[in-house]
């Protein structure tokens, strides 16, 4: 990331509960304090986002502050106003549909209305995993609300454009021919080729399952309990045989 080719003021809007696990402050202050030793100080804005389908099949994202589970020193106020003055803009997050990045930018395109701001603002977003088809849907959003209200953006993915199971919106394919060749060759050396189209889905979710723990353990274990556990990938064999053994382990405390 060339820092120098951006515009200050920078500022980091973490989408809660997922956006905070990706660490983009703590890997700026690395990257661009510690290793590169330039000043740029990057600020920190906070907006929760919880996606639901309506009646209809369709996707939708509920917007705003969160007082509750934000920073505890960062107030809504000093939330928006960092926002607000920014130039550029970095969001960490897993974008499937990317109907919730939609509509946290359709909120922010208000924010910026309600205060009269036009001025030239960008967007980066950066996905550990996301789909291929997050660009093509997103371009159309682009074009007729972000671009005729000066914001740019810019998405990047970290390894790979991953398949959209589009008949439940969020699980994406390990088998996509968008992918960094040396990615593509890890993944196929850990999970083994024969077992890539057996995985259910490229990357765990983040954001409520970091709360339900036990609940997602159970949703793992209840998927790979399908298969006879000789024919999964070794790391996968080893957690399947770890955590079957503490809940067991847990359930018969329960019962003493």
């Amino acid at each position: 990331l060339d820092v120098t080719k951006l515009r200050e003021p920078f500022v980091v809007l973490d989408i809660l509960r997922g956006g905070r696990y990706y660490d983009i402050m703590d890997a700026w202050n690395q990257e661009i304090i510690q290793d590169k030793n330039q000043n740029y100080q990057l600020l920190l804005s906070e907006v929760r986002a919880s996606r639901s389908m309506d009646s209809d099949g369709k996707w939708y994202a509920k917007v705003w502050f969160d007082d509750d589970i934000g920073i505890s020193t960062l107030t809504q106020h000093e939330s928006e106003h960092n926002l607000l003055n920014a130039n550029t803009v970095f969001i960490g997050d897993t974008v499937a549909t990317g109907s919730t990045l939609k509509h946290v930018l359709s909120w922010f395109v208000e924010l910026r209305e309600s205060h009269q701001i036009r001025k030239p603002i960008e967007v980066i977003v950066y996905s550990i995993c996301g789909s291929s088809i997050a660009k093509k849907r997103l371009y159309p959003f682009y074009r007729d609300v972000l671009k005729p209200n000066n914001i740019e953006i810019e998405l990047v993915f970290a390894n790979a454009g991953y398949v959209l199971n589009e008949r439940n919106g969020t699980d994406l394919s390990l088998i996509t021919h968008e992918i960094l060749p040396d990615a593509q060759a890890y993944i196929s050396r850990r999970i083994g080729p024969e077992f890539l189209s057996k995985m259910k889905c490229a990357i765990w979710d983040w954001g409520n399952r970091f709360d339900e723990v036990d609940t997602h353990l159970h949703e793992i274990m209840e998927y790979f309990s399908t298969f006879y556990v000789h024919d999964l990938p070794e790391h996968i064999q080893k957690s399947v045989i770890k955590y079957e053994a503490a809940r067991r382990s847990k359930q018969l405390r329960s019962k003493l």
